[in-house]
């Protein structure tokens, strides 16, 4: 028969590694979130720039400048505009926008991430005239 004494829940030394492990999850995301948000706002700015372009019209610095306006309105600071490549090559324009970022998440550990995914290409469209 068990006794409400036998049916005592989870120890001191169970919550604290409960929560121990919860506030290391929890602190990871706080800090690495808006990394991935800026990510996916320098992803739409540059899509939405690459739909408005012309490669047989667009230079890279007007194309430069474009982003940057995006870059002001969005309010980006995870990458610098310079840092951006815009290479144009054989009539196609290259955007490399691929960086990595290092946070610190505690004491002496650093996360470092890296957005591999930013690479665009603009290829000249063939015009039935």
């Amino acid at each position: 028969m068990n006794t409400p004494f036998k049916q005592q829940g989870l120890s001191m030394l169970a919550w604290l590694v409960i929560l121990f492990t919860v506030s290391i999850f929890v602190t990871c995301a706080v800090k690495l979130s808006p990394l991935y948000l800026d990510a996916w706002t320098v992803r739409s700015v540059i899509e939405n720039v690459v739909k408005k372009q012309t490669v047989n019209t667009e230079s890279p610095a007007l194309i430069r400048k474009a982003i940057s306006r995006q870059f002001t309105a969005n309010r980006i600071e995870t990458i610098k505009l310079r840092d951006i490549k815009i290479i144009r090559d054989k009539g196609k324009i290259t955007i490399d926008a691929r960086y990595e970022k290092r946070v610190a998440l505690f004491y002496n550990i650093d996360a470092v991430v890296k957005f591999d995914d930013l690479l665009f290409e603009l290829v000249p469209s063939v015009r039935d005239d």
